[in-house]
C-alpha cells in the first residue's frame, strides 16, 4: 500500500511540476544549461526517480505473491491427480 501511495504522490508532483513551468513559460529557456537549473526541473527528475522505483518495488511484490498463488494451485493440482 505505502508504494501506491508514494508512486501516487510523486506523479502528481512531477504533474505539478510540468504544469507550473508550463504556466510561467519557463520551458522555453533558450539553452539545456538554463532548464537544468531550474528548481522545478530537479523536483521532476527526483520524483520520477521517486515513480520508477516504486513502480519496480510495486512489480516485484505482485510478482512474488503472484508465484506463490500460482505455485500453490500446481501444489494441490498435483495432490489430486496423485490420489487417482
Amino acid at each position: 500500500m505505502l508504494f501506491f501511495l508514494s508512486q501516487t504522490v510523486a506523479q502528481l508532483i512531477s504533474a505539478g511540476a510540468i504544469i507550473y513551468a508550463l504556466r510561467n513559460h519557463i520551458v522555453s529557456a533558450n539553452s539545456t544549461s538554463a532548464l537544468l537549473q531550474q528548481p522545478w526541473f530537479l523536483i521532476l527528475v527526483a520524483m520520477q526517480a521517486i515513480e520508477r522505483l516504486t513502480g519496480l518495488a510495486s512489480g516485484v511484490a505482485f510478482e512474488r505473491d503472484w508465484v506463490v498463488l500460482v505455485r500453490s494451485l500446481i501444489y494441490r493440482f498435483n495432490l489430486v491427480f496423485s490420489e487417482m
